[in-house]
């Protein structure tokens, strides 16, 4: 049911012998050279040109023609900062866009439009977004939502080291909205190193970094080595991410400091009356998010879990990870998780919950109980220690686990073919996540890995950059890029 993301060496590497270049061969390059958002015969080339030129396989004023899968560059004094005059132009053909890093380049919505959009293609496109910064967009209720990014079904898109620094949306997904059904399908978006930083969803379904929803069979949405901050829902569930129907996998990631004024300050899950859905988190920390905001309504801090009932089925997977130190704010008192309805939860062990009142069935208190899992209660819950959230390496933020004080997080899990932690570190020597420290007692059954998004002890492993991705898009897009083209 779960797509394998863990990316194991030996299928990466044969990958990466095929050729790169066959998917996008003739593809165009389109160098944007203006920071200003025009359409006009003005002597440059601008980044609204370039996606018009890209879409229709034809010169655009000053941009030339695009063909095929094409690749949209910039040539700009850094840092830039494009000022958007209107929503850009819809994507409807495949495209990749490789901007010179996220404080190199900001595609700025002054808080009105939104930068990237695909609608419903029923031609099953690809889109790479590398390297840039989503600030300021907004969505009117009318445009569904996705204030920074919709991504319409049928598509597939990988966003690659994007920030989405406070966008918002009057209706769903502050940050972005993964829609599914319709003309185009089933959508497919994988978001790697990527921060989703005080976004706000304003309407009632929520999401405030991130919204998934859909019909028939969903979205599939991969999420890795990212971090979701700061986002809030001021009305509906979900501060961080609201998933509806589909998949969603979070692997090394991390989701800290979100709110919403409905359920699920961190997390809310449920199935849509259109199909079942399924969630799995690997090796990540979720913790000091709250719900229940607005004094009202709203319970689970951490993680909200809910079908309406069996002929709705949600399926959940917690594995190696943390949800600890989140808050309701109502006075049910169930701070880090609720489940309701499930059709099925499973937690392979090796997993801290520090509080299951709200779940209890499903994670039985114990340190660790009959599962391998840590798991305590509103009345004696269980501290992670983990130090505030900060760079501590790689491209996104991270709680380190403390060390002195001894978090009970530290190698008392188990994450046995996991390549890095979120930051890209692990043992130099082995190629893994793993680092066992010697001074520290494993738990039963474990391999000494760290519980959560942080492998303490853990090094750099620059050698293995090319081989942390899942080539989930199918296409050379990505690729293109790594082989110089």
């Amino acid at each position: 049911m779960y797509a394998n993301v863990r990316p194991l060496r030996s299928l990466l590497l044969a990958a990466a012998l095929t050729d790169p270049f066959g998917a996008a061969a003739g593809a165009a390059t389109i160098t944007v050279d203006t920071d200003l958002d025009a359409d006009a015969a003005d002597g440059v080339c601008s980044l609204r040109e370039a996606i018009l030129a890209a879409n229709t396989d034809a010169v655009h004023n000053e941009c030339p023609a695009g063909n095929g899968a094409d690749h949209i560059r910039f040539e700009l004094s850094s840092p830039a900062s494009i000022l958007l005059n209107d929503h850009l132009p819809a994507i409807t053909e495949s495209l990749a866009i490789h901007g010179s890093g996220t404080g190199n380049l900001t595609l700025d919505g002054l808080d009105l439009y939104r930068a990237i959009t695909i609608e419903s293609p029923s031609n099953g496109i690809s889109l790479v977004v590398q390297d840039l910064t989503l600030e300021d967009g907004r969505t009117r209720f009318a445009d569904f939502g996705g204030g920074g990014a919709y991504i319409g079904g049928g598509a597939s898109a990988l966003f690659e080291r994007v920030a989405f620094v406070s966008n918002s949306s009057a209706n769903s997904g502050g940050g972005m909205m993964v829609g599914s059904g319709g003309v185009g399908g089933q959508s497919r978006v994988t978001l790697v190193e990527c921060i989703f930083r005080e976004n706000v969803a304003d309407g009632p379904t929520g999401g405030g970094g991130l919204s998934t929803t859909g019909t028939g069979t969903g979205s599939v949405v991969t999420i890795l080595r990212s971090v979701f901050a700061d986002n809030h829902a001021t009305e509906g569930p979900g501060g961080a991410i609201f998933g509806g129907a589909g998949f969603i996998t979070i692997e090394a990631s991390t989701i800290s400091g979100n709110s919403a004024e409905g359920n699920g300050g961190g997390i809310h899950s449920s199935t849509m009356p259109q199909g079942g859905a399924a969630l799995l988190v690997r090796d990540t920390t979720i913790t000091d998010n709250t719900a229940g905001t607005g004094g009202t309504i709203g319970t689970a801090g951490g993680l909200y879990l809910r079908s309406p009932g069996p002929d709705f089925p949600l399926t959940v997977s917690l594995e190696n990870s943390v949800v600890a130190g989140n808050f309701d704010l109502v006075g049910i008192d169930q701070p880090d998780v609720l489940c309701s309805n499930l059709t099925g939860l499973a937690a392979t062990g090796s997993t801290l919950i520090g509080a299951n009142d709200g779940c209890d069935a499903f994670f039985p208190e114990g340190f660790p109980n009959a599962n391998g899992d840590f798991v305590g209660t509103v009345a004696a819950p269980i501290d992670p220690l983990l130090q505030p959230l900060a760079n501590h390496g790689g491209s996104t933020h991270v709680h380190r686990p403390s060390v002195n004080p001894l978090s009970p997080l530290i190698d008392q899990g188990t994450c046995p073919d996991a390549i890095t932690d979120q930051r890209l570190y692990g043992d130099p020597a082995s190629g893994l996540r793993l680092v066992d420290i010697p001074q520290v007692d494993n738990a039963s059954g474990g391999d000494g890995c760290n519980i959560g998004a942080f492998e303490v002890g853990a090094d750099p492993l620059f050698d293995d950059l090319i081989f942390a991705d899942g080539f989930e898009l199918g296409t050379s897009l990505r690729w293109d890029l790594a082989a110089g083209d």
